[in-house]
């Protein structure tokens, strides 16, 4: 149960569940934590693959004297026994059921190891690299005078950092140029600058902490000021001005030899080749991701009613009376559409949609978008566009910013790889993304890039072709456990944009 001071002036602790992120801070102000100390026994967070809403959550709790910690929601997955096999085929309280022969819970799914501890390697690397007794801040290193400086915080309440080996390496692509242990001294709960060895041709100075029984404790990868990591496929070499015209029916745009066509009565692409190659086959649609099962009527953890429904993944957008206008501006062609938007099997209108394609003589198009929301407030779990691409479209690589510096290679959160459509990672969504090119067996591909806006994207691979997903926000849960639900309301519009090239394929 959850317990505070104003409940029972006597209680030892105030005792919370998952406490939004505003809350956390108001508390670390409290006159209260004068006198009691608060402790979250629940909090969310734990279900984010990305680890972001973790990371936020404990963010403020680490440092405070009044707050004593908080323990994730959940570490081992539950699949406890039943002894009453008349039950076995009732549905339980939680909705989670119960294993007809054997008689076992089934699990929800929620923790960082599976109820007989087999590791989740996304949820278990988060939740270590937020707990880590030692971080740094840094993300990048400036060497000077033959030394790298590296700020790190020992978190350790108790324990000096100099207890903890800690295994440096000076790194050129995945070279290792120079190695060597130190244990850097740091009193607990104390910050220190620590000195590490430069290495002439380095780029990347990698650190990890192993604790005396030999378990690794922390990595790190930092890299040179300047490292910009692998480049972008390049675009297509200009070939000319950019030619529009239009019909009753098409807006044709034909830059740098690939030719957009444009449907004006579905508002979408219908054709965007280069040379004979098809590279898009239709979008952009309106993405707003899937809910979660169970979450209906916007009911969060704990029965918390958040009083707005979630988007359903039946309910696909679909546009009516769309409006396109099409005209040179510059050297650009612009294509400005603005759409009534529905949802399936339903009468009512939901949204107004406008989006932009501004497309140059290197065939590159920067896409904007804004969605006005007309309807009841909802949830999403995710808000963008998406375009189908051929069956083909079978290869992805990507370089993105991720939230931590290094990750195990199967991780969601890895900042860059090259996977085929058959890898979980092709359909895993990743995070704040710089580039993504998406690839086949023709001589062209599609690059989306970031355009100074959040960008994160996934791919799925459909009857009809491969879809490709990219949004300004993506929600953990949809759940609003995590504090980064999607919220569609009529007050606040959302918006994004990105830009997509053309590129020839490396030989």
């Amino acid at each position: 149960s959850q317990v505070s001071l104003g409940q029972n002036p006597k209680t030892d602790f105030a005792d919370y569940h998952y406490p939004p992120i505003p809350q956390i801070k108001s508390m670390l102000t409290s006159p209260d934590r004068a006198k009691v100390p608060a402790i979250y026994t629940e909090i969310g967070g734990i279900e984010d693959p990305w680890g972001q809403s973790l990371f936020d959550n404990w963010a403020p709790i680490w440092s405070s004297d009044g707050i004593t910690g908080a323990f994730p929601w959940e570490w081992q997955e539950q699949n406890l026994l039943d002894k009453f096999p008349e039950r076995w085929n009732t549905p339980s309280p939680g909705a989670r059921g119960i294993d007809r022969t054997t008689g076992l819970r089934l699990s929800g799914g929620g923790g960082a190891v599976t109820a007989d501890r087999q590791i989740k390697p996304n949820r278990y690397w988060n939740l270590k690299m937020v707990y880590s007794p030692v971080i740094t801040a840094a993300r990048e290193i400036a060497p000077a005078a033959g030394q790298c400086v590296v700020p790190l915080q020992n978190r350790y309440s108790f324990t000096d950092l100099s207890e903890l080996t800690c295994h440096w390496q000076a790194l050129a692509g995945e070279k290792v140029l120079a190695s060597g242990e130190s244990h850097v001294a740091a009193k607990p709960r104390s910050s220190v600058d620590a000195s590490f060895p430069a290495t002439a041709g380095m780029d990347t100075l990698r650190l990890e902490f192993i604790h005396p029984d030999g378990r690794s404790i922390y990595a790190a990868r930092l890299r040179v000021k300047g490292y910009q990591g692998t480049a972008a496929p390049a675009a297509l070499g200009v070939a000319g001005p950019v030619r529009l015209s239009e019909t009753d029916q098409n807006v044709t745009v034909q830059a740098a030899g690939t030719q957009l066509v444009l449907d004006k009565r579905t508002a979408q692409i219908t054709s965007w080749r280069a040379g004979d190659q098809d590279i898009v086959l239709g979008g952009p649609i309106l993405n707003l991701g899937e809910s979660i099962p169970g979450a209906a009527g916007g009911v969060g953890a704990g029965g918390r009613s958040r009083g707005a429904a979630p988007i359903s993944s039946s309910q696909a957008p679909q546009y009516r009376s769309p409006v396109v206008t099409a005209k040179m501006d510059g050297a650009n062609a612009k294509i400005a559409v603005t759409t009534d938007v529905y949802l399936a099997a339903s009468e009512e209108l939901k949204a107004q949609l406008t989006y932009t394609l501004d497309i140059g003589p290197d065939a590159q198009a920067d896409v904007t978008w804004n969605l006005a929301w007309k309807a009841a407030d909802a949830t999403a779990r995710e808000a963008g566009l998406k375009f189908l691409l051929p069956v083909t479209t079978d290869r992805m690589s990507w370089l993105s910013d991720s939230l931590f510096t290094e990750y195990p290679a199967d991780h969601i959160g890895n900042p860059q790889g090259s996977v085929t459509s058959k890898d979980i990672l092709f359909s895993s969504s990743k995070r704040d993304i710089r580039w993504m090119s998406l690839s086949g067996a023709g001589n062209y591909s599609v690059v989306a890039l970031s355009a100074g806006k959040p960008l994160h994207m996934h791919g799925r691979v459909d009857n009809n072709g491969v879809t490709l997903f990219l949004s300004s926000g993506i929600a953990s849960t949809g759940r609003d456990v995590t504090g980064d639900d999607i919220r569609l309301t009529q007050a606040t519009p959302l918006a994004g944009g990105f830009r997509l090239r053309v590129a020839t394929n490396a030989k």
